[in-house]
């Protein structure tokens, strides 16, 4: 194959021009191993052989560029090329050399990944792990940095909870703040104790709860029927026999 022409792009890339009419975009790297300034004709195999180590510069070059809008570990990296059909073989030997100039800091990765997840976040241990363990971390590697101290985050995500569901009584506001922490990656004894302390008036919940519930069942259910049918939607809200009993003989008998 006969060079025809060479053209100096942007940054490090040149264009060289065949005669068959063929062009190519290859890095300077590849120019100055294959002597390609000065060499007029490079046979096919050659040409095979320059292509491949471009390709492997430019998956580099990308990597270092995802790099650099920010940290990123070895599965996102590898999952990153793949999207751009780079071949496995490419692959490898990128996160190899990246790996050998130290861009790929396993260590500094899940450090600053749960500091930012502590700090910035709401996530909680057991989430922010199964995130790492995701990307590729051992557990040996993800213990030693996520020795937090939760307690403080628990408790304001707590009180934002009882805040925001002042319309719930005990048992379910109870449970809405188990499943919410659970989701979040908390151990539920990491917060048992502060659900004991929760304590809510029942009293003007139920009433209310009784009110809609007679309005909404008057019609179809009528007095032992609607009293007994009401006792039931109780207990399945979580009311204690006591609260329903006193309750219920308030406003229905």
């Amino acid at each position: 194959m006969e060079i025809k022409e060479y053209k100096k792009l942007k940054s490090n890339v040149y264009e060289l021009k065949f005669k068959s009419g063929e062009a190519v975009k290859l890095y300077d790297e590849v120019i100055l191993k294959y002597n390609l300034l000065i060499t007029k004709n490079i046979s096919n195999k050659e040409y095979e052989e320059i292509i491949k180590y471009n390709k492997s510069l430019d998956a580099y070059y990308l990597s270092l560029k995802y790099l650099n809008s920010k940290q990123r570990c070895e599965k996102e990296i590898r999952d990153y090329l793949k999207k751009k059909d780079f071949t496995y073989d490419t692959i490898d030997k990128t996160i190899d050399k990246l790996n050998k100039y130290n861009y790929l800091n396993r260590d500094l990765y899940v450090k600053s990944y749960i500091n930012d997840k502590y700090n910035f976040g709401i996530s909680g241990p057991l989430k922010i792990k199964r995130e790492l363990l995701n990307l590729g971390f051992t557990n040996e590697e993800i213990d030693k940095y996520l020795n937090k101290d939760f307690n403080e985050k628990i408790d304001k995500i707590i009180q934002k909870k009882i805040k925001n569901n002042n319309k719930l009584n005990e048992y379910n506001l109870k449970i809405n703040i188990t499943n919410y922490l659970t989701n979040l990656g908390y151990p539920k004894e990491m917060f048992t104790e502060y659900l004991n302390d929760i304590k809510v008036d029942n009293k003007v919940i139920i009433k209310k709860d009784i009110k809609k519930l007679i309005k909404k069942y008057q019609k179809k259910y009528q007095d032992k029927e609607l009293y007994y049918f009401i006792k039931r939607k109780l207990y399945q809200k979580g009311y204690r026999e006591e609260e329903i009993g006193d309750a219920l003989n308030e406003n229905i008998l």
